[in-house]
């Protein structure tokens, strides 16, 4: 969807690193919903072709235009008052733990107070609705005046 996107909103041309074959499964991916499992279950059958074809360059993040567009569209760090929570699916294949990781020692680094939940046996599609009860809990305890939990190690 990055590429799709970025594609339309920046000019990052795909076809320098997208196998041709795979450009009408991920038209036809941007334009399914996912609105529950259903949609998820049809979602990965639209995208099993990606499996066998999908890109057609070593480290695509390394390549000029998409490596910018990347670091454009990095989040940055936040003012250290404003507390931070992250919950990752241990299993996503989508947003890698270890991007998340980085980005969480990025915060770290920089005064933030993170709350990072790790999701054993998860993958993007249930990362949001398994971590619900944990940010919403997060989220009262601030309301409430509650000190933020630090899992920053420092």
């Amino acid at each position: 969807m990055t590429l799709w996107s970025w594609q339309r909103v920046y000019g990052a041309a795909m076809d320098k690193i997208v196998d041709i074959r795979a450009v009408p499964v991920i038209n036809r991916l941007a334009q399914e919903c996912v609105e529950g499992p259903f949609d998820l279950a049809m979602r990965q059958r639209t995208e099993e072709p990606l499996e066998r074809y999908f890109l057609t360059a070593k480290g695509p993040a390394d390549l000029e235009h998409w490596h910018s567009l990347l670091a454009k569209n990095t989040p940055d760090t936040l003012h250290p008052e404003i507390p931070v929570f992250v919950a990752q699916g241990a299993r996503d294949l989508i947003v890698r733990p270890k991007v998340t990781q980085d980005y969480v020692a990025t915060l770290c680094s920089a005064g933030s107070k993170v709350r990072m939940v790790t999701l054993p046996n998860i993958g993007h599609g249930r990362a949001a609705q398994a971590s619900t009860l944990s940010a919403v809990d997060w989220m009262t305890d601030r309301f409430a005046g509650k000190s933020p939990p630090d899992d920053c190690g420092r």
